[in-house]
């Protein structure tokens, strides 16, 4: 999903200026609304069952290796299972780790909404495109609610790329060209 937010450790982006706690919170409204955007986006897909936006708003490696045809067979249990998960929007993240970024810069994400009457296990996996965060990987899955799931969830295994150290910061979203509106006719 374009979130617009990138690594602060990239040169021309890092603000010396910001402090610690605000850096945090940066960094925790950008995960959140990633988190929050590609889970209303995979639920508008499966109450459409076109999920020719969803493969649309990701990175070309993944529209490369999927058609929506693809993503509608995959994601056909939770579509058939009638999960809803608008409830994301309002519901806040339990990450089981912390947002890290591998080797080849890519941003892992992982964690738990704790939805009823089951729990939303997720992992994300975003590659930086033109100063956003773009959609590379998705796994996300019903879980049984139970102490320990609310208390430290893992998240199914996607064979998604393992995780680094995290930056300190993220950079601020970068202003975004967007085309004109029509003129109404």
């Amino acid at each position: 999903m374009a979130v617009g937010a990138m690594l602060a450790g990239l040169p021309a982006a890092r603000s010396q200026e910001a402090p610690a706690d605000d850096v945090g919170r940066q960094n925790a409204i950008i995960v959140a609304t990633l988190v929050r955007a590609t889970l209303v986006a995979l639920d508008q897909a499966n109450v459409t069952g076109n999920y020719t936006v969803l493969r649309d708003l990701a990175a070309s490696g993944f529209r490369d290796a999927h058609t929506a045809a693809d993503l509608a067979r995959i994601f056909a249990p939770i579509r058939a299972a009638n999960i809803d998960l608008d409830a994301v929007v309002v519901l806040d993240p339990r990450l089981t780790s912390a947002p890290a970024i591998d080797d080849n810069g890519m941003l892992r994400i992982e964690g738990t909404f704790d939805t009823q009457p089951n729990a939303i296990a997720f992992q994300f996996l975003f590659e930086a495109v033109d100063n956003d965060w773009r959609l590379f990987g998705l796994s996300v899955n019903p879980i049984k609610p139970t102490a320990e799931t609310t208390a430290a969830t893992e998240p199914p295994e996607a064979g998604l790329i393992g995780p680094a150290i995290l930056p300190q910061s993220l950079v601020p979203p970068m202003p975004r060209t967007r085309p004109p509106a029509a003129p109404p006719q």
